[in-house]
């Protein structure tokens, strides 16, 4: 079962440092994590009835089993990812921990759709050029 790190972000003072120190600063951190094997940020745009973003951001880091991430936790490495959290979010996350696993017999990272579906969307979207994959 995957064990999942969370951290939800408030919303920060200065959105343009916040993220600016993320991407520059702490991403590379929290890669050097061992054992940790996905690093998601989510950034929030909304709520889903239209109001303004509650959050800035939901972070999400992937151990493959609860012991990988036990030792990650411990490691060197995560107290540098700790110390620079409480640099620039202190006050402003909260880190939630979550094993992630089937939801009523469903791939845990989401659901089937229907192909009739599946093909409008697929249709709709804009071919890549080699350019963009890049």
């Amino acid at each position: 079962m995957t064990i999942k790190l969370i951290a939800v972000y408030d919303q920060p003072e200065d959105a343009e440092a916040f993220f600016k120190h993320y991407k520059e600063v702490h991403t590379p951190l929290v890669k050097q994590t061992p054992g940790l094997q996905r690093l998601v940020l989510n950034r929030i745009v909304g709520d889903a009835f239209g109001g303004p973003a509650p959050y800035a951001a939901i972070a999400e880091m992937d151990y493959p089993d609860r012991e990988t991430f036990d030792i990650a936790m411990k490691s060197s490495e995560n107290q540098a990812v700790a110390k620079d959290l409480m640099s620039f979010a202190k006050g402003k996350v909260k880190v939630l921990v979550a094993e992630s696993g089937e939801v009523w017999g469903l791939p845990a990272y989401g659901i089937k759709r229907n192909p009739e579906v599946q093909s409008q969307l697929t249709e709709a979207q804009p071919q890549l050029t080699k350019r963009d994959a890049l």
